[in-house]
C-alpha cells in the first residue's frame, strides 16, 4: 500500500464557501428536465487545450471543459431517497417563510426567491452524494455535522487543473529533463524520467474528497504510449482526529485502502505558538516532529517518511511526490469564522475550526508552504494551493514570480455557475531557457526589412550583420550585456530563400542563467511572396520573446524597442548617420 495525496492538512479544504448552494448556481430555462431550478449541467474539459491559457498571460488558465458533470433534482429524487427527503424539506421551508411573509409584498417576493437562503447542511450533503455517486460512482457515507461538505464542481476544476500541470511536469519545453528528480516506482535511483503517480494532500478533511477524485477511473492519468492506466497513490493528511477518522471511512468505502493513506500528523509551528492556551514564551510543542519542521507541508512529509523509511531527498535523491494540494483554511480568527456574513446576516457554512482558521488565513497557510518548499525542492514537483480571495492571489504570485521566476508559477482561474475560486502552483525545478510559460504575448512581434543589394551578398546576411551591430550599440548604450549567436536554419525547397535565426540572450551562468531571450527569425520575403518594390529584396523580421522574470521584461523591452528603427535604420539616429554619409560623399 501507497501513499496518497490530499486536500488539506489544516482540516478539509475549507475555502470560507461551504458546500454547495442553489443560490449561487446559474438559473437555466424550463426543460424537459424540470424548471431551472432543478437542474444543473456543470462541464469540465479533461484536455490540455480546453483548459486554455489566457490571450495575455501563458502561466494562467481558465478552467472549462465539454465533458458533462450532470446534476438534476428531479433525476436524484428519483433514484436518491436522502436527496427526495432533504429537497422537500427545503421546498417546505420554502413555502413556510414565503406564507408567514405574506403580509408584506416585498418581503413575501425577496423570501420565496431565494433558494439559498432556505438551503442547510442536511441539503447539501445530500446533493454531494448524488452528485458523487451519478457521475463518478463514489459514495460519501460518512461526513459528521459541523464538518466542510465538499461542493464538488469546485473540487473537480482543481483536479482538471492538477492534470494539465502534470503533463507539463515532462514536457522538455517547459522544463530541462536532464538530471530530473522523477524516476520510477520501481528504481528510484534512476535517472529515466517517469512519473511517480504519487500525490500529498495537505489537510484532506472529513470527506477526503481530492483523494477520492484523484482515484476515479475518469480522472486517472494514462500512458499514452501504450495506454495503460497509471493509477494514483495519495498520501492525505489532517491534523483533526475526528476528521481523519472519517476520512479513513470514506476511503474503505469505496475500496481504495490500497491507494489512499491517510495520516494524523501534528498542529504547525504557527499554529501552536498563536494558540491562546499556550502561555506567553513558552516553546511550541511540535510532538514528535523535529524543531526546525514548522510548515504543513514540511509535518505531512516527515509522516511519510517516518512511516515508508524514505530518507530525506538530497540534490540527487528522485522526487517522492509529483504535487501536493491543499484548499486552505480561509478564515485567520476563530470570531471571523463564526460571525454571520455581512450581506445578509446568514450564518457561515459549516465547518470545524480546523478546517477554517489559520493564523494568516489562506495567505499565511501558502507562506508556510512556501517556506517548506524551499527545504523541499527535491522531494515535491508541484506545489499547489486553492485560494478563495483573487487579493491572495496576487499578493502570493507576485511573491513567488519574484522568488522563482516567472516560468516556474502557474495560476488558474475556477469558475463555476456565479462562485470563482482561484489556484496557484510552482516548483523549484530548472525552467527551459525557452519555455511556453516564459514566451512574452504582445509588443513588437515582426517586421519586413527592405534592402537594395548591388554587390551580390544575401540580404538576410545584411540583416542579420545589422542585429549583430545592433546588440553591440545596445550593450555600450544600455548597460546590458548581451550574447548574439546566428545559426542557419536547413531550407525546405530550393524555392525558399535561406532563414537564419539570431538569438539575443542576457549573459548569465548555469547557475543563474540570463533573465530574457529573443529569438529572431530572418527569411527572405521575395523567395515567398514574390514581393519586390524599387527593386529592393524584403527581408521578414520575426521576434520569439521569453522572459524569466520582471527584470528580463524591463530588459527586453530595451531591446525590442528600439530594434526596429536600428535594422531598418529608419529612426534618428540612422537618418543623421546616413545624412552626414552622404554629404560627405558630396565633397
Amino acid at each position: 500500500m501507497f501513499p496518497d495525496p490530499g486536500k488539506n492538512q489544516q482540516g478539509g479544504g475549507s475555502s470560507g464557501s461551504g458546500g454547495i448552494k442553489r443560490g449561487r448556481k446559474r438559473r437555466r430555462p424550463r426543460s424537459e428536465h424540470g424548471s431551472g431550478r432543478d437542474t444543473l449541467t456543470c462541464s469540465y474539459d479533461h484536455n490540455t487545450a480546453s483548459a486554455s491559457t489566457t490571450s495575455d498571460d501563458p502561466t494562467h488558465r481558465a478552467i472549462s471543459s465539454t465533458a458533462s458533470l450532470h446534476v438534476n433534482f428531479r433525476d436524484f429524487a428519483t433514484k436518491y431517497s436522502d436527496f427526495a427527503k432533504a429537497w422537500d424539506d427545503l421546498k417546505h421551508r420554502r413555502q413556510g417563510a414565503a406564507a408567514a411573509a405574506a403580509t408584506t409584498a416585498a418581503t413575501a417576493r425577496t423570501t420565496s426567491s431565494s433558494f439559498s437562503t432556505h438551503v442547510d447542511s442536511a441539503f447539501n450533503l445530500a446533493l454531494t452524494r448524488a452528485t458523487l455517486q451519478s457521475n463518478l460512482g463514489l459514495c460519501l457515507p460518512s461526513l459528521p455535522d459541523g464538518y466542510l461538505c465538499p461542493p464538488i464542481p469546485n473540487r473537480l476544476n482543481y483536479v482538471l487543473w492538477l492534470n494539465t500541470l502534470l503533463r507539463e511536469s515532462g514536457d522538455s519545453r517547459y522544463f530541462e529533463l536532464s538530471g530530473d528528480c522523477s524516476a520510477s516506482l520501481s528504481s528510484l535511483s534512476s535517472c529515466e524520467y517517469k512519473y511517480r503517480y504519487r500525490g500529498l494532500d495537505i489537510g484532506c478533511g472529513a470527506s477526503c474528497i481530492y483523494p477520492l477524485l484523484l482515484c476515479t477511473d475518469k480522472f486517472s492519468p494514462g500512458n499514452e504510449s501504450t495506454g495503460a492506466r497509471n493509477e494514483w497513490r495519495i498520501f492525505a493528511t489532517d491534523i483533526d482526529e475526528e476528521s481523519v477518522k472519517s476520512a479513513k471511512l470514506n476511503v474503505q468505502a469505496n475500496n481504495l485502502d490500497d491507494r489512499i493513506e491517510v495520516a494524523l500528523v501534528p498542529r504547525t509551528r504557527r499554529q501552536v505558538s498563536q494558540d491562546p492556551a499556550n502561555e506567553a514564551g513558552d516553546k511550541p510543542p511540535i510532538g514528535t516532529v523535529d524543531d526546525d519542521v514548522v510548515g504543513p507541508v514540511q509535518i505531512a512529509m516527515e509522516a511519510f517518511r517516518d512511516r515508508y523509511h524514505y530518507a530525506c531527498a538530497s540534490d540527487n535523491d528522485t522526487a517522492l511526490f509529483d504535487f501536493c494540494m491543499t484548499n486552505p483554511p480561509f478564515y485567520g480568527t476563530e470570531a471571523e469564522a463564526t460571525a454571520d456574513r455581512m450581506g445578509d446576516g446568514r450564518s457561515r457554512t459549516d465547518m470545524s475550526i480546523s478546517e477554517g482558521v489559520y493564523p494568516g488565513g489562506e495567505v499565511g497557510f501558502v507562506r508556510d508552504m512556501i517556506a517548506d518548499s524551499v527545504q523541499l525542492t527535491n522531494s515535491i514537483t508541484w506545489f499547489t494551493s486553492m485560494l478563495a480571495r483573487k487579493t491572495s492571489l496576487v499578493e502570493l504570485e507576485k511573491e513567488l514570480r519574484g522568488m522563482l521566476g516567472r516560468g516556474a508559477v502557474r495560476t488558474a482561474t475556477f469558475v463555476q455557475g456565479k462562485t470563482t475560486r482561484w489556484g496557484i502552483a510552482w516548483t523549484h525545478r530548472r525552467v527551459a531557457a525557452r519555455s511556453p510559460a516564459t514566451r512574452v504575448v504582445g509588443g513588437l512581434q515582426g517586421f519586413k526589412v527592405g534592402l537594395k543589394r548591388s554587390d551580390g551578398s544575401s540580404a538576410i546576411e545584411e540583416v542579420a550583420s545589422r542585429v549583430r551591430s545592433y546588440c553591440q550599440y545596445i550593450e555600450s548604450t544600455k548597460g546590458l550585456h548581451l550574447d548574439c549567436t546566428i545559426k542557419n536554419v536547413a531550407v525546405d525547397s530550393p524555392e525558399r530563400g535561406g532563414t537564419e535565426i539570431c538569438s539575443i540572450t542576457e549573459r548569465g551562468s548555469v547557475q543563474h542563467p540570463g533573465a530574457f531571450c529573443i529569438d529572431i527569425h530572418l527569411q527572405n520575403v521575395d523567395a515567398v511572396e514574390k514581393e519586390e518594390e524599387d527593386g529592393k529584396e524584403f527581408v521578414h523580421v520575426g521576434l520569439d520573446c521569453f522572459v524569466s522574470s520582471f527584470a528580463g521584461t524591463l530588459a527586453s523591452d530595451k531591446v525590442r524597442s528600439g530594434m526596429e528603427g536600428e535594422i531598418q535604420r529608419s529612426n534618428r539616429r540612422w537618418r543623421r548617420i546616413l545624412t552626414k554619409g552622404r554629404d560627405e560623399t558630396k565633397c
